[in-house]
């Protein structure tokens, strides 16, 4: 609801958005500025104490929400909810409690190694999804390209993948642009020249928008993490960012909570990627000189682009 893109805003005609919006509408359109977009004429609102103001933000949305749906069903949908922060969490929380008298629903996606349980609700319900399999990779590559792939060829782009359907996707144009697939290419490719061609710039610019949430320091220490290689361990990630100035420990334990990174043993010595495609992004990423730079640092030979 607070972007540019909330079907509330621009499906509806002014006056129906502010019928919805009632006596609330300052204070949603203080969370939703989209809303002034369309409502210009929205005002101020009455000023309220700065302890109460929380409160009545809450009580606000969860008015208009329950308005909006009354005129016909409401779909809320919140993606990489992992990233709500406190403040964010409270409104749904506050939303929650009112949506079973409500022709609302809301659809909260959650990457699971980010979930705490801090969205666990009593009116809830939670489904855990599946990544695609292998097999459904190789159905999605017969349908895409007109024929079948090799198995060799399937688990590549399936292990880059890591049951990423967007991954997928976005490697076989990538390679079909590059006229490394059939038809435009006779033969098949081989895993070592799937690695060689690189990641899909929609992939990198996935990745990159997950980085941006983390600090600059973070980002610097998984940059090192990314050219030790998919899997690495904490000692040699260490040593180089003290070069630099960087702490590896707190971007670790970042990292980790953002379900970027995953311990490879109970002991925190040794971690991996949580999936191929984001070390080789960062990678990717890289200059060629700074990547030269902390291979030199690490000692380590250089990393495959997967």
């Amino acid at each position: 609801m607070g972007t540019d893109r909330a079907p509330l805003c621009r499906h509806r005609e002014p006056d129906a958005i502010r019928a919805a919006l009632g006596s609330a509408a300052a204070d949603v359109a203080r969370i939703a500025p989209a809303l002034r977009d369309r409502c210009p004429d929205l005002g101020d609102g009455v000023p309220v104490d700065p302890d109460h103001a929380e409160l009545r933000v809450h009580e606000s949305l969860v008015a208009f929400v329950a308005r909006a749906a009354a005129a016909q069903p409401l779909l809320i949908i919140i993606d990489d909810a992992q990233w709500a922060d406190a403040a964010s969490l409270r409104v749904l929380r506050a939303l929650a409690e009112e949506l079973p008298h409500t022709r609302a629903l809301v659809l909260a996606l959650c990457a699971a190694a980010g979930d705490d349980g801090r969205l666990a609700e009593p009116h809830t319900l939670r489904v855990e999804l599946d990544g695609v399999s292998t097999a459904a990779v190789a159905d999605l590559i017969a349908h895409t390209l007109g024929q079948p792939a090799p198995d060799d060829v399937v688990g590549a782009i399936a292990e880059l993948a890591a049951g990423n359907p967007l991954v997928v996707v976005d490697t076989l144009r990538h390679l079909s642009a590059a006229a490394l697939l059939p038809p435009r290419r006779p033969a098949w490719l081989d895993r070592a020249a799937i690695a060689r061609a690189g990641l899909a710039d929609a992939t990198c610019a996935m990745v990159s928008r997950r980085l941006r949430r983390l600090d600059p320091a973070c980002r610097r220490v998984l940059a090192i993490a990314a050219v030790a290689g998919d899997a690495f361990t904490f000692a040699a990630v260490e040593r180089v960012a003290a070069l630099a100035g960087d702490a590896a420990l707190p971007a670790f334990e970042s990292a980790a909570d953002a379900a970027l990174i995953r311990p490879l043993d109970a002991t925190g010595a040794r971690y991996r990627f949580a999936t191929p495609y984001l070390g080789a992004a960062i990678r990717q990423g890289l200059n060629p000189t700074r990547r030269a730079y902390l291979q030199i640092q690490l000692g380590a030979a250089p990393a495959t682009n997967r």
